[in-house]
């Protein structure tokens, strides 16, 4: 396929390769996953607040690095910052124990999440990390600040819905979905989007990355693609059904449990993103403490994706996610904000 595709654009680069990998390190969760954390190491003469990376439903942690200079990680790495990019059960590096089972989405807050935690802090040497969650990232950034919020500094949560307002009709049917779908079948995203590259190249991304380029879309389709477990999907057809960002059961709502955190965080949403209006991000904004929050609205020209790897994001939006995060890097001291308590230090 790649072949005919270089026939037709044969000055073109067909996709953006990614970088070489970085620092690895695992994790172990206590049933028995293993998964990697990928660091940046902070430059010789920073402070390096450690700052936690987390990637989307269906895509891995590749789009935060994927341009060779523009990119998330480049500019948070520049500004001084520890960086670390997380896999969880069930992404490509991940390893299962002998008898792994299905997973969904309170998995990886109550297991995994924890464990990276305390991975990266030992790493780091820093009491508390700095968090940017981009959709899935951004709500298991939600999740987290219900359960454990004394780990985190601060954070940005980037095109996370939380709220799905369907008609009745189609919410029955979510719930019958969510009935049926076996927890420890996946949906095959990542080899079905590498075969459907070279066929549809930006057409097929053009609503999620309205402003990618092209070698970006197809190189985050051929890289930044991952496959979807059965307990995940399951999960996300009960919030459809319910309405709300809710564990299995439809017992905890998630935003509704960091009612009054007063950990910083910033939401960010676009008005040209199908996957997450403004409307679906913004009740998340309304639970947070006043004094310690903030809200950005991006245009009709921002989709699902553009905030990662967009024409405009290294210029516009980084900047503004970084100076964020530098307003509170002192939260990642010990509760007397003093820069040389650090864990072990």
């Amino acid at each position: 396929m790649s072949a005919a595709w270089y026939s037709r654009n044969p000055r073109t680069r067909f996709a953006v390769g990614p970088r070489p990998a970085p620092d690895r390190y695992y994790y172990q969760t206590d049933d028995g996953w293993e998964a990697p954390i990928w660091r940046y190491p902070p430059r010789p003469d920073a402070a390096g607040e450690p700052v936690l990376l987390l990637h989307g439903l269906g895509l891995s942690g590749v789009g935060f690095g994927l341009q060779e200079q523009d990119s998330l990680v480049d500019a948070l790495h520049d500004a001084g910052f520890d960086v670390y990019i997380l896999e969880h059960r069930g992404d490509p590096g991940s390893i299962a124990p002998p008898r792994g089972a299905g997973f969904d989405f309170d998995d990886i807050v109550t297991r995994d999440i924890p464990a990276a935690v305390a991975r990266i802090q030992t790493l780091s040497g820093w009491k508390r990390l700095l968090w940017i969650g981009h959709s899935m990232g951004g709500q298991l950034l939600y999740a987290a600040l219900s359960g454990q919020p004394d780990t985190i500094a601060a954070g940005v949560s980037l095109c996370a819905p939380v709220r799905f307002e369907t008609p009745k009709s189609h919410a029955r049917i979510a719930g019958l979905a969510a009935s049926l779908v076996p927890a420890g079948w996946s949906l095959p995203a990542r080899s079905l989007h590498r075969a459907l590259t070279p066929l549809t190249g930006e057409a097929l991304w053009s609503s999620l990355g309205r402003e990618v380029e092209g070698s970006l879309a197809r190189g985050m389709m051929i890289h930044g693609v991952e496959d979807i477990s059965g307990g995940l999907l399951k999960q996300v057809t009960r919030w459809i059904a319910s309405g709300s960002l809710c564990d299995r059961d439809d017992r905890l709502d998630y935003v509704e449990a960091m009612r009054g955190t007063d950990v910083p965080v910033m939401v960010v949403a676009a008005e040209g993103d199908r996957l997450c209006s403004p409307a679906a991000a913004r009740p998340a904004f309304e639970v947070l403490s006043p004094e310690r929050r903030a809200w950005l609205t991006l245009g009709g020209r921002w989709g699902h994706l553009d905030p990662l790897i967009g024409a405009r994001a290294s210029s516009t939006l980084h900047p503004r996610l970084i100076g964020w995060l530098q307003r509170w890097r002192g939260r990642c001291w010990t509760e007397d904000d003093l820069p040389d308590a650090r864990v072990g230090g």
